[in-house]
């Protein structure tokens, strides 16, 4: 993943994550290696969105319901947020202190 091409988007735009008798079928399924490389993607992800990457929220939840049976198609998904994540290493929260007092604005564009 470290030669790989970053990501405007951690998925396209309208993609919804869905289980199918596809998923079921076992030559799609991943074998022990995949799996545990599926497991640590979710598992680091979810700890980002939680802590400081609100725009990988969404993803990051979709890919965890699915973590009792992932198939290739998860994985290649996954993969991608983690292309996006090298795309956009250096957004994050910042927090500063302002001369306005006890008064405090809040934005947000994650919904």
């Amino acid at each position: 993943m470290a030669n790989s091409n970053p990501r405007d988007l951690p998925i396209p735009a309208g993609t919804v994550l869905r289980s199918t008798d596809q998923d079921l079928d076992r030559f799609n399924q991943l074998d022990e290696d995949q799996a545990a490389i599926y497991y640590t993607i979710v598992s680091a992800t979810i700890y980002l969105s939680n802590i400081t990457r609100l725009d990988i929220a969404y993803l990051t939840g979709q890919l965890a319901r699915i973590i009792a049976k992932p198939n290739t198609n998860y994985l290649l998904i996954a993969k991608g947020l983690l292309q996006y994540l090298k795309g956009t290493a250096i957004a994050r929260i910042t927090y500063k202190p302002t001369q306005l007092g006890d008064n405090y604005t809040i934005w947000s564009d994650a919904t």
